[in-house]
Parts: structure tokens; C-alpha cells; sequence
């Protein structure tokens, strides 16, 4: 009896944590805004996708802050695949809108540069859609 209580314990718990239903990792991008933190500990970083649909512009928001040691390189994702490379310094503030063609964007950080990350840098933004 108690082997059978203890399994019920164990599975309530498994499903509980998510374990057998949890988020997929297959999850369909939405358009809420979707952000992005570099810590000093961390040679790149990277959003969630978000989507872009006909009509609508991509905002982009980028911040270097000023005690971070590098510049980043940001580069914005579209589908996947790498679309638009750009550059942060040291405590330099980006705040774009495009509008760009429908599809599933992402930004990743990177410290220093792609070719070269480094640790040390510290930045946020975020991507959102209007």
C-alpha cells in the first residue's frame, strides 16, 4: 500500500512540474513583446521569437549599459536564419521601427562580436510589434 501511495506521490508530482505536459519547445511565436538580457557572465544571449505580420513595424530596443567593458554586436533573427547585423557601444541606446516583410523575428546579443565573444558586457532590449 504505501509503494502504491508513494507512486501516486511520485506522478502527482512529475505532473505537477510539468514533466509530462510542460511548454513544447515547438511553441508558436505570438506578438507580445519579447525581451532580452546580456549578463557580465555571458558571451551571448538570445529573445523568444515574436511575429510580425503584414502592416505592422518592428520596434527594436538595444541598450549598452555604461558599465558594460565591450560593445555588443546584436543581430536580428527572421524564420531562423541571421537577417540584420548591428553594433551597440558602451552605453549607446538603439531605438529603431522597421517595417520588414511577416515572419517570426529574434535578437541575440553578442559580446563583443560574433567572431569573438567575450564575457563582460551588460545589456537589455526587447522587441516588440505595432
Amino acid at each position: 500500500m504505501k509503494k502504491v501511495l508513494l507512486s501516486f506521490a511520485l506522478v502527482g508530482t512529475l505532473l505537477g512540474t510539468g514533466l509530462f505536459n510542460g511548454p513544447s519547445a515547438f511553441a508558436a511565436a505570438d506578438s507580445s513583446p519579447k525581451g532580452v538580457s546580456l549578463g557580465a557572465s555571458e558571451t551571448t544571449a538570445t529573445s523568444s521569437r515574436i511575429k510580425l505580420s503584414s502592416g505592422q513595424k518592428l520596434n527594436i530596443f538595444v541598450t549598452n549599459y555604461w558599465y558594460s567593458d565591450y560593445k555588443i554586436q546584436y543581430s536580428i533573427f527572421k524564420d531562423g536564419s541571421e537577417f540584420v547585423t548591428n553594433f551597440a557601444g558602451i552605453n549607446e541606446i538603439v531605438n529603431t521601427s522597421h517595417s520588414w516583410a511577416p515572419g517570426e523575428y529574434s535578437i541575440r546579443f553578442y559580446c563583443d562580436t560574433q567572431a569573438k565573444p567575450r564575457t563582460g558586457c551588460q545589456a537589455g532590449g526587447q522587441l516588440s510589434v505595432k
